[in-house]
């Protein structure tokens, strides 16, 4: 994989998103790919960030084991890239690790944007914007549901059935794409890092609730046999 780190200096960054408390979203330019990194010091020091999360932040910022973007580009490549086809033509085509003097570790990944110029968004609220299109709304919750039976059955590590993000193809085709790689559970203890069959069952738990949730919430009409059971 060719090294896009070049763009950091060529292209300016301009924010695009927010991802929980700890990360922002950069585009840059008009390049075709985004990056992603801790918020900047100024940022957590702000007062709108709890200190433990802003002490954290400083601790891993330089850090190449602990960085939360380091490990998400280690675990895209050891873990996703070995997943099947089916998965992997899901996945990214570039996800790369960088770093910034001041912002340390990020990912420099491909942005995925609609034929309109407008950035893809997480499936759910794909489904919630095509309320009046109950087509569109099937084949979205369609595909994430197929993707999420392959991720089961190899009893992948994925711990939000959320996190897909619906593309629109130049020809009105739809594609349903992963565009995040959590290396590890929140939780303190984590069997289903050792347990195969653990990670199977957790998944298909977290999957056929939030299907269900969907199907209810957004009258989403499928044939109840295709379900995950």
């Amino acid at each position: 994989m060719t090294s896009m780190a070049h763009l950091l200096a060529s292209e300016p960054l301009v924010r695009v998103g927010v991802g929980g408390s700890r990360r922002n979203c950069y585009r840059l330019g008009e390049s075709g790919y985004c990056v992603k990194f801790y918020k900047p010091q100024d940022e957590c020091a702000s007062g709108g960030m709890k200190g433990s999360i802003a002490r954290d932040i400083e601790r891993r910022r330089f850090d190449r084991k602990r960085n939360s973007s380091a490990m998400e580009v280690d675990y895209y490549h050891s873990h996703w890239l070995r997943m099947p086809d089916e998965v992997v033509s899901r996945l990214l085509p570039h996800v790369e690790l960088v770093e910034h003097p001041e912002w340390g570790y990020g990912i420099l990944e491909t942005y995925l944007c609609n034929p309109d110029g407008t950035a893809v968004i997480p499936y759910q609220d794909e489904i919630r914007r095509q309320r009046e299109r109950p087509d569109v709304k099937r084949e979205i919750y369609r595909q994430a549901r197929d993707i999420l039976l392959v991720l089961i059955r190899e009893a992948a590590y994925f711990y939000e059935p959320g996190n897909f993000h619906t593309l629109f193809r130049p020809d009105g085709g739809i594609e349903t794409r992963i565009v995040d790689f959590e290396p590890c559970a929140k939780t303190f203890l984590q069997p289903e890092r050792w347990i195969p069959q653990y990670r199977r069952a957790k998944l298909r738990r977290k999957s056929r609730r939030y299907l269900a949730f969907l199907r209810e919430h957004y009258s989403i009409d499928v044939d109840v046999e295709t379900e995950i059971g």
